[in-house]
């Protein structure tokens, strides 16, 4: 399909196989990876079973090789925490560099304001972040559908988890607590959907809005709003990072 459109020359020598081990078979010595990158979503890798055991596979048969995972590592039931935890150990043991697609990290607004934190020697008193999302121009019927793309938190929002924790450090989950906006409440309605969420089960439809707060292991206070609310194509996300005398946005 990529080499029926204009970018035909990026593709046009690129090879598809429907296995990784089908890949493994036909490689030659010159084809080694330099780097691997996995864009599959989350709920098919990120464990030790097989056919969803990726980054297990790739460090076998590709040790040493730098691995880039898309976000978030892992999704699944509680049952399968400990097995993500594994795989990441695993990779860490063998010295793989390895990066997770949480990029707003690297922003250089966010490297500055790590910059101003150290260089001050502060403490983090509080994290406040918003991430409101237009949802006019979602017309994916997965991503409104919480069976298949876990809901917004985990689909849009684990960005901003991730941001926090890298401003807040190790949060204390007993003490984490949200509330929902459901979508058969009265202020949960939806003026322009472009989807038809009929077609979903009414416990699969995701929440209008989500909103958690959390205290860090440091003593500090976090807090995160995820909306599905704005309409046309502007999405309107904040980071605010409290210390004393200090506020970093």
């Amino acid at each position: 399909k990529k080499c029926e459109t204009f970018v035909r020359s990026a593709y046009e020598n690129t090879r598809v196989y429907k296995t990784l081990d089908d890949f493994v078979r036909n490689m030659t010595k010159k084809e080694m990876p330099r780097a691997v990158i996995v864009g599959s979503p989350p709920m098919f890798r990120g464990t030790l079973q097989p056919g969803r055991d990726i980054e297990m596979q790739i460090l076998k048969h590709f040790p040493g090789v730098a691995l880039f995972i898309e976000k978030p590592a892992a999704t699944g039931p509680a049952s399968e925490i400990p097995e993500a935890f594994a795989v990441a150990k695993k990779i860490n043991e063998t010295g793989t560099i390895h990066s997770v697609g949480y990029m707003l990290r690297y922003l250089k607004a966010v490297q500055m304001m790590k910059q101003i934190i150290e260089e001050n020697n502060l403490t983090v008193m509080a994290t406040i972040a918003r991430y409101a999302c237009a949802y006019e121009a979602i017309a994916k019927p997965d991503w409104w559908d919480k069976s298949k793309s876990a809901g917004p938190i985990v689909e849009q929002g684990t960005h901003f988890c991730d941001l926090s924790r890298y401003f807040g450090g190790e949060v204390d989950m007993s003490t984490v607590n949200a509330h929902s906006l459901e979508w058969d409440e009265n202020a949960g309605h939806l003026s322009k959907m472009q989807g038809d969420e009929t077609a979903i089960p009414p416990e699969n439809r995701i929440p209008r809005v989500t909103a958690a707060t959390w205290k860090y292991d440091s003593g500090a206070v976090g807090s995160f709003t995820h909306l599905v609310a704005l309409q046309g194509h502007n999405y309107s996300c904040e980071l605010e990072v409290y210390a004393d005398g200090y506020q970093l946005k």
